[in-house]
Protein backbone atom coordinates (compact mmCIF):
# COMPACT_ATOMS: atom_id res chain seq x y z
CA UNK A 1 0.00 0.00 0.00
CA UNK A 2 2.87 2.38 0.83
CA UNK A 3 4.44 1.71 -2.56
CA UNK A 4 1.21 2.65 -4.34
CA UNK A 5 0.84 5.88 -2.33
CA UNK A 6 4.46 6.87 -2.91
CA UNK A 7 4.07 6.09 -6.64
CA UNK A 8 1.02 8.39 -6.86
CA UNK A 9 2.80 11.08 -4.84
CA UNK A 10 5.77 10.99 -7.22
CA UNK A 11 3.45 11.08 -10.27
CA UNK A 12 1.59 14.03 -8.79
CA UNK A 13 4.83 15.95 -8.12
CA UNK A 14 6.09 15.27 -11.65
CA UNK A 15 2.78 16.44 -13.08
CA UNK A 16 2.79 19.56 -10.90
CA UNK A 17 6.38 20.43 -11.85
CA UNK A 18 5.72 19.93 -15.57
CA UNK A 19 2.68 22.23 -15.49
CA UNK A 20 4.67 24.92 -13.70
CA UNK A 21 7.48 24.87 -16.28
CA UNK A 22 4.96 25.13 -19.15
CA UNK A 23 3.36 28.13 -17.51
CA UNK A 24 6.73 29.88 -17.06
CA UNK A 25 7.81 29.30 -20.66
CA UNK A 26 4.48 30.64 -21.91
CA UNK A 27 4.96 33.86 -19.93
CA UNK A 28 8.47 34.26 -21.32
CA UNK A 29 7.08 33.83 -24.82
CA UNK A 30 4.58 36.63 -24.18
CA UNK A 31 7.38 38.91 -23.01
CA UNK A 32 9.40 38.18 -26.14
CA UNK A 33 6.40 39.10 -28.28
CA UNK A 34 5.97 42.37 -26.35
CA UNK A 35 9.64 43.24 -26.94
CA UNK A 36 9.17 42.83 -30.69
CA UNK A 37 6.34 45.39 -30.79
CA UNK A 38 7.11 48.77 -32.32
CA UNK A 39 6.31 51.96 -30.45
CA UNK A 40 3.35 52.62 -32.78
CA UNK A 41 1.92 49.17 -32.04
CA UNK A 42 2.29 49.80 -28.30
CA UNK A 43 0.50 53.15 -28.63
CA UNK A 44 -2.38 51.57 -30.54
CA UNK A 45 -2.61 48.77 -27.96
CA UNK A 46 -2.68 51.19 -25.03
CA UNK A 47 -4.84 54.10 -26.27
CA UNK A 48 -6.24 53.18 -29.68
CA UNK A 49 -5.75 54.20 -33.31
CA UNK A 50 -6.90 57.81 -33.00
CA UNK A 51 -4.12 59.65 -31.25
CA UNK A 52 -2.14 62.87 -31.55
CA UNK A 53 1.61 63.27 -30.89
CA UNK A 54 2.76 66.55 -29.34
CA UNK A 55 6.57 66.75 -29.31
CA UNK A 56 8.69 68.86 -26.99
CA UNK A 57 10.97 71.58 -28.36
CA UNK A 58 13.98 69.26 -28.77
CA UNK A 59 11.85 66.63 -30.53
CA UNK A 60 13.20 63.83 -28.30
CA UNK A 61 10.03 63.24 -26.23
CA UNK A 62 6.34 63.36 -27.07
CA UNK A 63 2.96 63.33 -25.42
CA UNK A 64 0.63 60.90 -27.12
CA UNK A 65 -3.00 61.98 -26.54
CA UNK A 66 -6.24 60.15 -27.15
CA UNK A 67 -9.45 61.84 -26.04
CA UNK A 68 -12.58 59.82 -25.55
CA UNK A 69 -15.82 61.22 -26.93
CA UNK A 70 -18.08 63.03 -24.49
CA UNK A 71 -20.71 60.62 -23.25
CA UNK A 72 -24.32 61.71 -23.15
CA UNK A 73 -24.93 60.25 -19.70
CA UNK A 74 -22.11 61.70 -17.66
CA UNK A 75 -20.49 64.47 -19.74
CA UNK A 76 -17.01 63.44 -18.61
CA UNK A 77 -14.16 63.93 -21.05
CA UNK A 78 -11.65 61.13 -20.40
CA UNK A 79 -8.09 61.86 -21.59
CA UNK A 80 -5.70 58.93 -22.03
CA UNK A 81 -2.10 59.86 -22.59
CA UNK A 82 1.40 58.44 -22.81
CA UNK A 83 4.74 60.19 -22.45
CA UNK A 84 7.23 58.66 -24.88
CA UNK A 85 10.99 58.85 -25.24
CA UNK A 86 11.36 59.02 -29.03
CA UNK A 87 15.12 58.31 -29.01
CA UNK A 88 14.73 54.97 -27.20
CA UNK A 89 11.14 54.21 -28.30
CA UNK A 90 9.97 53.56 -24.76
CA UNK A 91 6.89 54.65 -22.84
CA UNK A 92 7.96 56.59 -19.75
CA UNK A 93 4.54 57.22 -18.22
CA UNK A 94 0.85 56.66 -18.88
CA UNK A 95 -2.31 57.88 -17.23
CA UNK A 96 -6.04 58.37 -17.76
CA UNK A 97 -7.56 61.57 -16.38
CA UNK A 98 -11.13 62.86 -16.46
CA UNK A 99 -11.73 66.47 -17.54
CA UNK A 100 -8.08 67.39 -17.96
CA UNK A 101 -5.67 69.01 -20.35
CA UNK A 102 -2.16 67.64 -20.95
CA UNK A 103 0.56 69.88 -22.40
CA UNK A 104 4.27 70.70 -22.31
CA UNK A 105 5.14 73.28 -19.66
CA UNK A 106 8.75 73.38 -20.82
CA UNK A 107 11.14 70.98 -22.55
CA UNK A 108 11.31 68.62 -19.54
CA UNK A 109 7.97 69.09 -17.74
CA UNK A 110 4.53 67.86 -18.75
CA UNK A 111 1.65 69.71 -17.08
CA UNK A 112 -1.61 67.90 -16.32
CA UNK A 113 -4.29 70.47 -15.58
CA UNK A 114 -7.94 69.91 -14.72
CA UNK A 115 -10.64 71.65 -16.68
CA UNK A 116 -13.25 72.93 -14.21
CA UNK A 117 -16.92 72.37 -14.95
CA UNK A 118 -18.15 75.61 -13.41
CA UNK A 119 -15.58 78.38 -13.21
CA UNK A 120 -15.56 80.23 -9.90
CA UNK A 121 -13.40 83.11 -8.68
CA UNK A 122 -10.90 80.74 -7.10
CA UNK A 123 -10.50 78.69 -10.28
CA UNK A 124 -9.50 81.61 -12.48
CA UNK A 125 -5.92 81.30 -11.19
CA UNK A 126 -4.37 78.71 -13.51
CA UNK A 127 -1.93 77.36 -10.88
CA UNK A 128 -4.77 75.99 -8.76
CA UNK A 129 -6.02 73.83 -11.60
CA UNK A 130 -2.76 71.92 -12.02
CA UNK A 131 -3.23 68.32 -10.86
CA UNK A 132 0.44 67.39 -11.19
CA UNK A 133 3.51 67.72 -13.37
CA UNK A 134 5.66 64.93 -14.78
CA UNK A 135 9.41 65.46 -15.02
CA UNK A 136 10.84 63.40 -17.90
CA UNK A 137 14.43 63.68 -16.57
CA UNK A 138 13.57 62.37 -13.09
CA UNK A 139 10.83 60.08 -14.48
CA UNK A 140 8.42 60.98 -11.70
CA UNK A 141 5.40 63.09 -10.79
CA UNK A 142 6.13 66.33 -8.99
Amino acid sequence: MKKILSFFAICFLVFLYSCQSCNISHKKGEKIEKDKMTIKEMIVEKIGKNYKLVKNSTQDHAICLAEEELKENNGINKVSFLIINLNNNIILFEDVIANAEVSWENNNLVRIKRIPGMISKNEIDDRRNILYRYDIRKKMKI
